[in-house]
């Protein structure tokens, strides 16, 4: 029973400290106009083939069945940062630009102004998520 007693107060104690080491820390609760769900958020991955000197951005789940056929050599390099299929409050779209004649492609974000990512003999596919501009991992 003693030491139920010293639990109890003990969980009392931190109980009560919660509000005020959330307050030191700066912890508030989201809010729906300053960012994001992040339960809706897919983390996205970097992937590298070697042999073929290419980089890929997906999720990992749906790149995976894919691009696991024999001879198909993509390495997981990480997961670099979180996107949205919709767009949130803050966030701006993630372009997929290709090159057909070099059979390329790059992930650009509009420019300050809001424009259309541009780069030489590039062209706009289409929006494939939403990020925040200066977000990590």
């Amino acid at each position: 029973m003693k030491n139920f007693i010293f639990a109890l107060a003990s969980f009392s104690f931190y109980v009560n400290l919660l509000p005020t080491v959330a307050a030191a820390w700066n912890i508030s609760t989201r809010s729906s106009a300053t960012c994001g769900d992040p339960t809706t958020a897919k983390v996205i991955s970097e992937w590298y083939n070697p042999s073929a000197q290419a980089h890929f951005l997906d999720v990992r789940v749906d790149f995976l069945p894919d691009n696991t056929s024999p001879g198909v050599n993509w390495q997981f390099q990480g997961s670099i940062f979180r996107s949205f299929v919709t767009q949130e409050p803050g966030t701006v779209p993630l372009y997929f630009v290709y090159n057909p004649m070099i059979q390329n492609y790059i992930f650009l974000t509009p420019d300050p102004s809001g424009n259309l990512p541009t780069v030489a003999g590039y062209e706009v596919q289409e929006i494939e998520s939403y990020v925040y501009p200066t977000q990590s991992l």
